[in-house]
């Protein structure tokens, strides 16, 4: 559903229907970590992946409104952000 590079370059991260993203080194196009976790689903066709600024982790939006984080240091989960919800 998407691929975007790190800010220096070294990694590139892609998501796709799957609910798994990947991390390539692009000068071999070799897999450098698989990133999943049970309950990531990825939402639609239109599921943007972002590295931080420093590219020490990777979030991913998932379709039940949760934002998953996993360190790209231990290539692992860390935890999983879910929307709040507010009483009318």
């Amino acid at each position: 559903t998407c691929c975007t590079p790190s800010s220096d370059g070294r990694w590139l991260l892609t998501c796709g229907r799957d609910n798994v993203l990947h991390i390539y080194d692009p000068t071999s196009w070799s897999v450098v970590a698989t990133l999943r976790h049970p309950e990531y689903f990825s939402g639609s066709d239109n599921t943007r992946v972002c590295f931080s600024p420093d590219a020490r982790y990777v979030a991913a939006g998932s379709a039940n409104g949760s934002i998953f984080i996993w360190d790209t240091t231990a290539m692992k989960y860390v935890q999983a952000l879910s929307p709040k919800t507010t009483a009318t």
